[in-house]
């Protein structure tokens, strides 16, 4: 988006998408990482350090994401949107390479991070209303055909999925502002 940021305008949102649906709230314990049975997949490290991320697998959890994705919405809609990707990036920097296992207060902590409102905040992951609504956001994509993360819509159009190199991202973004 930067090598074009001269010829486009970009607006990025994440929706909400779980790859694991029905994780309990306290989250699933993993096993430990062993040479026959790493956390993190030699792929992904590969894909990872291609753009300077390091997968951990340091977290001991799979998390339930729904507060993360309910959070997430409401930062959407809080100041037109702009903490919303500074929050995603720090929910997931934290987990997939600080090891942080998402709770109310990491969540609170990250939201007052990014600029919103501690107790908002608060109010929003630990809202039985505010995580239905996310569960409801969450089906509603499977519905429109979303399978996977990442999962690309530009100019409202299903793109495509999974890791994509740049030319994939340029070609993407001529074609979906020519038609």
């Amino acid at each position: 988006m930067a090598s074009v940021a001269d010829r486009y305008d970009f607006i990025v949102r994440w929706e909400p998408y779980q790859i694991r649906p029905g994780v309990p709230d306290e989250g699933i314990l993993k096993p430990p990482s062993t040479p026959d049975n790493p956390r993190v997949g030699a792929q992904m490290k590969a894909i990872g350090q291609e753009v300077n991320i390091d997968f951990t697998g340091l977290s001991d959890r799979v998390p339930n994401t729904l507060p993360c994705h309910a959070l997430l919405h409401y930062a959407k809609e809080t100041d037109g949107g702009s903490k919303q990707n500074d929050l995603k990036e720090l929910m997931l920097q934290a987990y997939f390479t600080d090891g942080v296992f998402y709770d109310t207060e990491v969540l609170v902590k990250m939201a007052t991070d990014v600029g919103l409102d501690a107790n908002k905040a608060r109010e929003v992951v630990t809202s039985e209303a505010r995580i239905k609504e996310a569960l409801e956001e969450v089906e509603g994509w499977r519905k429109k055909g979303v399978r996977g993360v990442p999962h690309y819509i530009m100019n409202g159009k299903h793109t495509f999925s999974g890791n994509q190199n740049e030319a994939a991202f340029l070609k993407a973004f001529e074609d979906v502002t020519r038609h």
